[in-house]
């Protein structure tokens, strides 16, 4: 949306479209969302990275494109890269140099036939991989301040993607014909786990217990998480991952971004170290694979951190990991004074603050309100564990000083955890997703409000699909994306015309040109004939009963559910298959959507059921709620934000804009709001930040939201260079957000 089509509010929420990828899913929870609203997808081998379009068709618009209707949410084009190449060790000796500690020694022949974990597949150091999970960092350690993506791999390995600074002459998947952020590729600045490692602090290796454990080398990663934006001077972040040993391990991350005549690399420098390390085996001690008593376990989703409570000069946050028929709390508090690119103070508790024994299967998750609550001086913090057949909810009170007794090591038939429940209406649908949304008060919600999805949705079953807010049963109030799962599951035919074969099934394979009518593939039919060769074991069919009975034609598999960082609107990853015939589950790829639907539900602490927790959002999560999620309008859509864009910095920068003369007749530039012209007519872009007028082309930045330009800070740098305020104005001038929004630039 440009400058003049943000000053007015969309007239009602923009749709939501669904995307469609030929993908093949290999695991659940594989849809993320990053806190600027970077969608990505892992699918087989590989990740879809969509980058989101805050282009908005203005109700005014006169321009004869009002008939074609809004666009799309996400651009149409997606970075589609592999993700499960085995890397060598030698990735990461930019971060032992960086805190100048020596690079362990690989010995030779050993990479990259390198095996790791304790697993009998993953020990064997086989070759098959795929993606397990994804996570985006919070904003800040990529480019222009964005996120980057972690993915972990079937081989005990994440590797950390973010986008490159290539030189401007470089190729790039840009989009043709259209104004929009660049795809740039995707490096892989480090890695860790099989075989990668990473420097320790001091605090770390006097905290880690890995004298009786597996070599350093040999680490298998089993799960992963990234705590929430902790909004530390130095932008770093923490990064919580367990192994297949059960021990979770804390990394504090940092990255600066700059170009390559900086010095920065590619990937830019990063500063990467183990702070803690704990053991989180919980109280019950494994059995034999071959005990009649043994129940599968284990989940890629073992860890999710709570949200950040600050206390004085620090920040404390739980950190929920998940063992056998456990789940555990333990206590992490960070220090303030976190200095960019310096090792943070982290402290982590000697043991958990509170524990739950729970009969889990695999794959189960933990979900945590984004909420704290405070009640008699205490903060609360909530939950739900899904098992991930059933849920329990929790909420911990976390006092400063409360003791919590440990759960001493017992058998799993002391506290009646081996099975699950007897008794208990227990679905047999695994829960693959589960979102908690927004609520008002303790006593009005004591359990939090969610919204569930199960992997298997078809006409037989209505558990797919759960949820307790306010008015959820009523139609109007259904998520889109609920409504075309459940027209999808509820078409049906009649078993004549069902079982008929058809002329093609491949979409992607047939002509627009040559596609025929639905009735054009029938018409040749021969009821007799079907009845007869249809008939087998059960005698003939009889064309008023049977043959025309209605057959439903599609079943769904339901892979992902999340929530927008505003809490406005929900996505769904789904598949949806033929219960006529089998299918072919290849990497050629199967029917995979992503379904899109506005949250709305009648109690929440914002306006129409919308989280009012703004203050947390980037501006693209906030512009994606106003045109998408029925959120409030974004910083800069009437007024401009920050100190960088403020209306002093204008004035004092009035006579530099003032002075400026037109490139082409050199006539004086009358600077206005948006753009600028001389006298004798030509007209420029001004610097939303500064108001000074953009007179050459490159010297200037791009918001991705709103598209304002703002002049980069070593243009600036030069023309206030006989200014004797010039280090105290630059120091107001971002370069990574935009003057106008807060947005930050495509590049």
């Amino acid at each position: 949306m440009t400058a003049q089509q943000t000053a007015n509010a969309p007239p009602s929420h923009l749709p939501l479209e669904t995307l469609e990828l030929p993908a093949l899913p290999l695991n659940t929870h594989n849809i993320a969302w990053s806190p600027d609203l970077e969608l990505a997808v892992g699918a087989d081998d590989s990740v879809y990275i969509f980058l989101p379009h805050f282009s908005a068709l203005s109700p005014a618009d006169s321009s004869g494109n009002a008939g074609l209707g809004p666009k799309r949410q996400y651009h149409e084009i997606a970075l589609h890269f592999p993700a499960t190449e085995a890397r060598s060790p030698e990735i990461n000796r930019r971060l032992f140099d960086a805190v100048a500690k020596e690079f362990p020694e690989i010995d030779e022949g050993v990479y990259p036939s390198l095996n790791a974990g304790q697993g009998p597949i993953a020990r064997t150091g086989g070759t098959l991989n795929h993606v397990v999970a994804l996570a985006w960092s919070p904003c800040g350690l990529g480019r222009m301040k964005r996120s980057v993506l972690a993915v972990l791999t079937g081989n005990g390995t994440i590797a950390i993607y973010c986008e490159s600074s290539l030189p401007s002459n470089a190729p790039s998947l840009a989009i043709r014909g259209r104004k929009a952020r660049t795809l740039r590729p995707l490096l892989v600045p480090w890695c860790v786990g099989n075989g990668c490692h990473v420097p320790v602090t001091a605090a770390g290796q006097a905290a880690s217990s890995q004298e009786d454990s597996l070599p350093h080398n040999l680490e298998y990663i089993t799960s992963m998480a990234w705590a929430q934006q902790l909004h530390a001077p130095s932008d770093g972040a923490l990064l919580a991952y367990m192994t297949d040993d059960d021990e979770v391990v804390i990394l504090a991350v940092q990255a600066q971004h700059g170009t390559l005549e900086s010095g920065h690399g590619p990937g830019g420098d990063w500063r990467v170290e183990e702070v803690a390390r704990f053991f989180a085996g919980g109280p019950h001690p494994l059995i034999d694979p071959l005990d009649p008593d043994f129940v599968p376990f284990g989940t890629p989703f073992a860890l999710k951190w709570s949200p950040w409570i600050a206390q004085g000069g620090s920040k404390t946050s739980l950190v929920s990991y998940i063992s056998r028929n456990y789940v555990g709390f333990r206590r992490v508090t960070i220090q303030d004074n976190w200095a960019s690119m310096e090792s943070p103070a982290v402290d982590v508790g000697s043991s958990d603050v509170e524990g739950m024994c729970q009969h889990l299967a695999t794959d189960a998750f933990v979900t945590w309100e984004d909420k704290v609550w405070e009640e008699q001086g205490n903060h609360i913090l909530r939950g739900i564990v899904a098992s991930p057949f059933s849920i329990q909810a929790f909420q911990i009170p976390l006092n400063s000083d409360g003791v919590k007794e440990q759960i001493p090591p017992h058998m799993t038939e002391h506290c009646g955890t081996t099975y699950a429940p007897v008794g208990v209406d227990r679905s047999l649908n695994p829960i693959t997703g589960l979102v908690i949304h927004s609520s008002s008060t303790l006593e009005q919600n004591p359990t939090p409000l969610f919204s569930l999805v199960r992997l298997a949705a078809t006409h037989l079953n209505d558990d797919w699909y759960q949820t307790n807010l306010p008015l959820a049963s009523d139609a109007k109030t259904r998520p889109a994306w609920a409504t075309d799962i459940l027209h999808a599951v509820g078409h049906n035919l009649p078993r004549s015309l069902a079982y008929l074969p058809r002329k093609s099934f491949a979409a992607d394979d047939s002509d627009p040109e040559e596609e025929s009518d639905e009735d054009e593939d029938y018409e040749d039919w021969d009821p007799e004939a079907f009845n007869e060769d249809f008939a087998g074991d059960l005698g003939p069919v009889k064309p008023s009963e049977d043959a025309m009975s209605r057959v439903h034609t599609t079943r769904m598999r339901i892979w992902g559910l999340l929530a927008s960082p505003g809490g406005g609107s929900m996505a769904v990853f789904a598949t949806e298959h033929d219960t006529i015939k089998p299918e072919r589950s290849t990497f050629a790829g199967l029917r995979c959507k992503i379904l899109f639907g506005q949250t709305r539900h009648a109690d929440s602490d914002g306006q129409d059921g919308v989280a009012n927790n703004e203050h947390k959002l980037s501006t693209e999560a906030q512009a994606w709620d106003w045109m998408y999620g029925g959120g409030s309008a974004p910083p800069g859509t009437n007024a401009a934000i920050y100190d960088f864009g403020s209306d002093m910095l204008k004035s004092r920068l009035m006579d530099v804009s003032a002075a400026q003369k037109c490139p082409f007749c050199d006539a004086s530039v009358i600077p206005t709001e948006t753009h600028s012209r001389c006298t004798s007519g030509h007209t420029f872009e001004t610097c939303a930040a500064t108001g000074v007028p953009i007179l050459e082309p490159g010297i200037s930045n791009t918001c991705g939201v709103c598209s304002s330009k703002c002049l980069r800070v070593d243009v600036l740098d030069k023309m206030l260079v006989q200014l004797p305020q010039r280090q105290e104005i630059l120091a107001m001038i971002s370069p990574t957000f935009c003057g106008r929004c807060g947005g930050k630039f495509e590049d």
